[in-house]
């Protein structure tokens, strides 16, 4: 699989053209915006996550009730 990319050019891209059209009989779709803004998200998510190794490995309990 291929190395995470920024979709910024690809939102910006999607954003300034039609998400669909028909030429001589075929149709094409491209992803909605959201779709797009949503996979950006992830991507952002999964790199700054991958950037501390102590980011998701501890949980701190707090003593008494409200731990």
């Amino acid at each position: 699989m291929s190395e995470p990319q920024d979709l910024s050019e690809t939102i910006l891209d999607a954003a300034k053209s039609p998400q669909s059209m028909s030429v001589d009989g075929q149709t094409v779709t491209e992803r909605s915006l959201t779709e797009l803004i949503e996979a950006q998200r992830f991507l952002d998510r999964k790199k700054s996550a991958s950037k501390s190794p102590f980011g998701r490995l501890f949980r701190v309990n707090r003593p008494g009730p409200l731990g």
